[in-house]
């Protein structure tokens, strides 16, 4: 946020759930993954260990 020696804090909220496998992840939003990021949704451990 580039704001060194400005004091306070930051505070966010997020809602949502874990999947540990592509087949648990919303179709739709897999459908967009796909077409945009197809090596994450193919290879996510490569994607993840940075290949």
């Amino acid at each position: 946020m580039k704001m060194d020696g400005v004091p306070g804090h930051t505070v966010s909220h997020g809602v949502g759930g874990k999947a540990f496998r592509v087949e648990d992840l919303p179709k739709d939003y897999v459908a967009f993954a796909e077409r945009f990021y197809p090596d994450v949704i193919h290879d996510p451990e490569k994607t993840l260990a940075g290949g």
